[in-house]
């Protein structure tokens, strides 16, 4: 699923609501949804300050209700894998800072800090409700290894200002040779 840059100088009110939608919407069962977030060292704590409460306020329930944002996964297999890989990634070095709570095929809005690459959440596209943070040192030198280029469809990047994310897009690499 889709990655996300959130440098030093973003909105973190901004960039933290649109991953609480990006991330959750249709329970995550969206090929470009928010899944893996690179936020700058100097930013990660207090983005995740800000996306928390945000992602816990989601409201879950029956999908036909107006009140609703977050309703159950398509089976309740596919509610035991995302679950699996959740675990999996707490193995792996993850915090589950939030959800991943399952009950049938429902599977409460998750967030796993401290993402790293040996994570099939930071790799593989997860069809759930559950985003991946890590800190990254330089939007522009981070390493694109880490993003997984088979997945870097699309990229948000939450920038202060316009001349960092155009930077930051320079530097991703030509797809046709790869």
């Amino acid at each position: 699923n889709c990655p996300l840059i959130v440098l030093p100088d973003a909105d973190l009110e901004q960039a933290a609501a649109a991953t609480a939608i990006g991330g959750y919407v249709n329970a995550g069962q969206v090929c470009i949804s928010t899944q893996r977030i690179y936020a700058h060292r100097k930013v990660y704590g207090d983005f995740i300050d800000a996306l928390k409460p945000k992602v816990e306020a989601i409201p879950m329930g029956a999908p036909l209700e107006d009140a609703t944002r977050l309703g159950p996964l398509i089976s309740e297999s596919e509610a035991v894998r995302v679950e699996s890989w959740l675990r999996e990634a707490v193995e792996q070095g993850g915090q589950l800072l939030t959800g991943g709570k399952r009950n049938g095929a429902v599977v409460t809005p998750a967030i796993v800090t401290e993402g790293n690459p040996t994570m099939k959440l930071m790799n593989d596209e997860l069809f759930g409700p559950a985003v991946a943070i890590s800190a990254i040192s330089s939007a522009v030198c981070f390493d694109l290894d880490l993003v997984g280029i088979g997945l870097l469809l699309l990229l948000g990047c939450f920038p202060g200002r316009y001349q960092m994310m155009v930077l930051a897009l320079n530097v991703l690499p030509d797809f046709e040779d790869h």
